[in-house]
């Protein structure tokens, strides 16, 4: 149950995400038109999830019927003994039924809901062939890492072309955001506290199903940076920068982080857990990899001329901030000292972020019409 609740958070970080992702691409792109409320107009068209209301209808519709007929298949499954096609078994069935329901009717709604099916899949896969229950959620984590690279790189295989583009965008959407959302999570004091201590060496000795497992993840990302690399020589920072990402993922499985207690109650209680040498360097690996991808996605936007994408790395930048003061620094300060030090410290952060987002989006826009 602890791993099905981390998949359950995680998914819905994504989705928290995702809502973000749309306010700043509607707000953007409305003020940039001149307060005309159609976010993906003109060059954004691959953006759009669907072409009319109605066709965003029959695609829930579509999504909503593969989750009920999965549902159907669990409890059918149960009542008649056929433990192998309940659970994650009748997962994988919505899945595979959704990506084929997508590609057949073009319906990046329905292309959603088999990634995020995906997700599912693969966690509850992964955790069940953790060699320990201990293990399990640094298994989970890595392997849901994995999946979020293969994600992105797929995307951008996609988006290479005019007629699969939509689907590369959902892709790209839900790898980045899957990302952020682990990243975010194993990165702070609640993530390390939930994963636990896994005795050095024991994910190393663990099943061979769960190494096939993370196995195929690794080879079948790094298949794709370098297919995508093949096809795009112009992208090989990002490739980079996820490629470090992955290997960071599979050294996590390999020598797992671990805690001396697991008392933690909240960045506003008096009691704490202590890290071991290890785990603080994990925390701190994370750390520096989720901010590393926040700077990473603003240059991102500036390369794409995308200013959705600069506003949303700096908007994730200042939540950055504000998150890992109160995660990390406000257990060390005095309660009082704390908040002002955190005022004045999001104050000067915010004005300095949204100067250097005008600063990128001016030069954006000086290119352009140099162009």
């Amino acid at each position: 149950m602890e791993v099905v609740a981390i998949i359950a958070g995680l998914l819905i970080q994504i989705a928290v995400l995702a809502a973000v992702v749309a306010a700043i691409v509607a707000i953007v792109r409305a003020v940039r038109r001149g307060g005309t409320w159609d976010p993906f107009a003109g060059s954004h068209w691959y953006m759009r999830p669907a072409v009319s209301w109605t066709d965003a209808l029959l695609q829930a519709l579509a999504a909503s019927g593969i989750a009920l007929a999965a549902v159907a298949l669990d409890l059918l499954a149960r009542q008649s003994g056929w433990a192998f096609f309940s659970g994650s078994t009748a997962v994988f069935f919505a899945a595979v039924a959704a990506f084929a329901t997508a590609y057949r009717l073009r319906a990046p709604l329905v292309l959603t809901f088999g990634v995020l099916a995906a997700y599912l899949w693969t966690g509850l896969w992964l955790s069940r062939w953790a060699p320990t229950a201990a293990s399990r959620p640094v298994v989970t984590i890595a392997g849901l890492g994995l999946l979020a690279v293969c994600s992105w790189a797929l995307g951008r295989i996609h988006e290479l072309s005019d007629r699969t583009r939509r689907f590369g965008f959902v892709y790209w959407l839900l790898g980045l955001l899957g990302l952020l959302a682990i990243l975010f999570w194993v990165s702070s004091q609640w993530g390390m506290a939930t994963i636990g201590g896994v005795p050095l060496g024991r994910t190393l000795a663990g099943s061979w199903r769960m190494w096939l497992g993370l196995g195929t993840l690794l080879v079948t990302s790094a298949g794709l940076m370098v297919f995508w690399a093949v096809k795009q020589r112009s992208a090989w920072p990002e490739i980079l920068g996820l490629a470090v990402v992955a290997a960071a993922f599979v050294v996590f499985a390999v020598v797992p982080p671990a805690v001396a207690s697991s008392s933690y109650n909240g960045p506003f209680s008096a009691e704490t857990f202590k890290l071991t040498t290890g785990a603080m360097a994990w925390a701190i690996t994370f750390n520096v990899l989720l901010l590393g991808g926040l700077l990473g996605l603003v240059a991102l936007g500036y390369a794409r001329r995308e200013d959705w994408l600069v506003n949303l790395g700096a908007v994730l930048l200042f939540l950055f901030v504000l998150v890992k003061y109160f995660d990390w620094l406000f257990t060390f300060l005095d309660r009082s000292l704390a908040f002002i030090v955190a005022g004045l410290l999001l104050v000067g952060v915010g004005l300095a972020m949204e100067r250097g987002r005008r600063l990128v989006i001016k030069a954006m826009e000086a290119d352009d019409a140099a162009v």
